[in-house]
C-alpha cells in the first residue's frame, strides 16, 4: 500500500479535535487547526513529491485539473474582495478557508482511493462522532460546551453550539451507517435521537429524502427476498428489544431538549418569511457591489436591513459565496455542483458499491443543507464535505466492484 495507515488516523484525530473545538467555527480555530492541517499535508506531500506532481498536475486528469482550478479561482476571488472590502480581514480568512478546503479535497483523494480505505475511514468518522455526542450527553458537559443562546437554547447542539450544524453532522452519520448490510442499531438509535433533539426541520426533511433514495438502492442491490426473510425480521425484533433500554434512556435525556420537538413541528410562516427576506437582502447587497467580490460583504447587512434578524451571518452557502467571491464564484460552484449531481444520479442508477453511494449521499445531504444554513462556516462540516468529494472523485476513476451479498457491500 502506497499510503501509510497513519494518515487516516491523523485525519480522524483532526476531525475529533475540530469537533471538540466547537466544530471549528471561530476564527482562531480556523487559523490554528487549519494551519495544522496544511502543515501535515505539506509534510506528507514533500515525502512523495514525484507522485504528487504526477497525480495533481497530470494534464490528462481533467477532473482533478478542473477541481484545482475551481479552488484556485475561489481563493483568488476571496483575495480580490480585499480591494473593495466591508471588512478586510474577512477576505484573507475566506482565502485561507478555501485553501484548507483544497487541502481536504486533495487529502481525500490521497488516502481514500480504494473501497477498503473508504469503508475504514467512514467507520472511524462514525465512531468519532459517537464519542463526541456521548460526551455532550453526559451530565456536566454544559460546563465545557456551553448550550446555544436564545432562541435555540432549548435544542441539542452537540459540541457545535448551533443545533442546525449539529443536525447536519449527525445526519451524515445516519447516512454512513446505511452502507452496511446489517444496520448498527445502537449507533442508529443514538444518532437518531440526537438528530431529533436538534429540532432541525430542513435537516430532517433532507435526511428523509436522501435516505429514501439510499434505501431504494439497497433494495435494488440486495434483492427483495433479503428484506422479506423471516430470519431478518426476527433479528430486527431482537435488536429492537435489546436496545429499547437505550432508546428509553435517550428519550428521558431528551426531555431536557423538549424545545426541539416544538421547533421541529413548528412550521409557521414567520420563519420562512425571515429567510426569504434575508436572501432578498443578500441580492441587494450583491447588486450594490455590482456582483463583484467584496471581503466581508455580509457585514453590510445592517445598512439595508428592513426586518430585524438575530444574526448577521447569511443562512446560505450560495449567499455567502455571492457576497464574498461574487457572482463568478457562485457560477464556478454551481458548475461543480451540477457535475457532482450528475455523478450521484449515475451512482444511484448504475453503481454497485454501497460505500460510494452512501458517501456521495452524505455529500449531497451536506451540500443541500448548506443552501439554507451556515454549515460550511463550521470547519469540520466543510472539511468532511470536501474530503468526501475528493475521496469519491478518485473513486470514480475506478470501475465499480461487484456487490458482495455476504459482506453487505
Amino acid at each position: 500500500m502506497i499510503v501509510s495507515w497513519k494518515q487516516e488516523d491523523i485525519f480522524i484525530g483532526f476531525i475529533f479535535l475540530g469537533l471538540i473545538c466547537h466544530g471549528m467555527y471561530f476564527a482562531r480555530e480556523w487559523v490554528v487547526l487549519g494551519a495544522g492541517l496544511l502543515i501535515n499535508l505539506f509534510i506528507l506531500w514533500r515525502t512523495r513529491s514525484q507522485n504528487i506532481i504526477y497525480d495533481f498536475l497530470h494534464i490528462r486528469d481533467k477532473h482533478l485539473k478542473g477541481s484545482i482550478i475551481t479552488f484556485s479561482m475561489l481563493i483568488f476571488f476571496s483575495l480580490a474582495g480585499v480591494l473593495h472590502p466591508v471588512r478586510k480581514v474577512e477576505g484573507w480568512l475566506e482565502a485561507f478557508r478555501w485553501l484548507i478546503f483544497l487541502g481536504a479535497y486533495l487529502w481525500g483523494r490521497q488516502i481514500g482511493h480504494t473501497e477498503e480505505l473508504q469503508n475504514r475511514i467512514l467507520n472511524k468518522i462514525t465512531i468519532t462522532a459517537l464519542i463526541s455526542i456521548l460526551l455532550v450527553w453526559l451530565p456536566g458537559s454544559e460546563m465545557i460546551w456551553a448550550p446555544p443562546g436564545a432562541p435555540e437554547n432549548a435544542r441539542f447542539a452537540a459540541t457545535f453550539g448551533y443545533p442546525n450544524a449539529a443536525a447536519s453532522f449527525i445526519g451524515c452519520q445516519l447516512l454512513f451507517l446505511q452502507k452496511d448490510r446489517k444496520l448498527k442499531m445502537p449507533y442508529f438509535l443514538i444518532f437518531l435521537i440526537s438528530m431529533l433533539s436538534t429540532g432541525s426541520r430542513a435537516a430532517a426533511i433532507l435526511l428523509i429524502f436522501v435516505s429514501v433514495l439510499l434505501f431504494l438502492k439497497r433494495v435494488h442491490l440486495r434483492g427483495k427476498k433479503d428484506f422479506q426473510s423471516k430470519e431478518k425480521n426476527i433479528r430486527w425484533m431482537s435488536k429492537s428489544l435489546t436496545w429499547g433500554i437505550i432508546l428509553t434512556s435517550l428519550l428521558l435525556s431528551a426531555i431536557h431538549f423538549q424545545g426541539s420537538v416544538q421547533h421541529l413541528l413548528d412550521w409557521n410562516y414567520a420563519t420562512l418569511s425571515e429567510r426569504i427576506t434575508y436572501y432578498l437582502d443578500c441580492l441587494k447587497l450583491a447588486k450594490n457591489a455590482h456582483f463583484l467580490p467584496q471581503a466581508g460583504g455580509w457585514f453590510a447587512f445592517p445598512l439595508i436591513q428592513t426586518v430585524p434578524y438575530f444574526t448577521l451571518y447569511p443562512h446560505s452557502s450560495i449567499c455567502q459565496v455571492m457576497l464574498n467571491q461574487g457572482i463568478a464564484g457562485v457560477l464556478l460552484l454551481l458548475l461543480w455542483a451540477v457535475k457532482g449531481m450528475i455523478s450521484y444520479c449515475r451512482e444511484l442508477w448504475k453503481g454497485r458499491d454501497l460505500i460510494a453511494v452512501s458517501s456521495k449521499s452524505a455529500i449531497v445531504f451536506l451540500g443541500l443543507h448548506s443552501l439554507v444554513d451556515v454549515d460550511m462556516s463550521f470547519g469540520v462540516l466543510g472539511i468532511i464535505f470536501w474530503f468526501l468529494a475528493g475521496m469519491n472523485s478518485r473513486r470514480t476513476l475506478l470501475p465499480p466492484p461487484a456487490y458482495d451479498v455476504k459482506k453487505g457491500r
